[in-house]
């Protein structure tokens, strides 16, 4: 079974997928025709959750100082390419392998530039850690993340071996700068 840890923090949604997955691969070894997909940070339309939360609160100019330098890896990838990979997935796939659906990752800092630039705000590096996580143990996490995993998302390095998918042929189509100056363009549409 995954661990159901970020560093030495036990985390609960983690916990619970992790524990989701074991049964969903139990059940295939019962001859459950199913896969089981781990999305690395989607974005994009029609959600305020994940990646979307951080693209919101810069577009509302409530994100201008970043924990950190943002020198960290993360795996954005956008909804249509999810979706893609998905249907690849369920054509392709064999019955009881995981895969990790992921793209080439890219610094943290070079993602909330891009929607630092289509949003109009500029956002400032630097934040210490230890700072930041005692203003979010009294303010809350960003969204329903606890103040731990706030600082994992902003200081972790985040790495997904996509081989797997890959071998299916998967490609990545969407570009990043155009799927987050959508995503900007759809948060601002959201404000008026």
């Amino acid at each position: 079974m995954r661990t159901a840890r970020i560093g030495q923090i036990p985390i609960p949604y983690a916990q619970s997928k992790a524990k989701a997955e074991q049964y969903v691969l139990e059940k295939c070894k019962q001859g459950l025709d199913a896969v089981v997909v781990r999305p690395a940070f989607v974005y994009g339309i029609g959600s305020t959750y994940g990646l979307n939360l951080l693209i919101d609160l810069v577009v509302k100019g409530r994100l201008k100082i970043v924990i950190s330098r943002g020198n960290n890896y993360i795996h954005p990838f956008h909804v249509k390419d999810l979706v893609r990979a998905l249907v690849l997935i369920m054509d392709k796939a064999r019955v009881g392998d995981v895969y990790i659906v992921a793209k080439k990752p890219i610094r943290l800092k070079e993602f909330l530039n891009l929607v630092g630039r289509y949003a109009g705000v500029r956002l400032r590096y630097g934040l210490p850690p230890k700072l930041a996580y005692l203003i979010l143990k009294l303010k809350g996490g960003i969204g329903s993340s606890s103040a731990e995993e706030t600082i994992m998302l902003f200081t972790r390095n985040w790495f997904y071996n996509v081989e797997k998918l890959k071998s299916l042929g998967w490609k990545q189509e969407i570009r990043i700068e155009d799927s987050i100056k959508e995503t900007v363009e759809w948060f601002v549409r959201l404000r008026k």
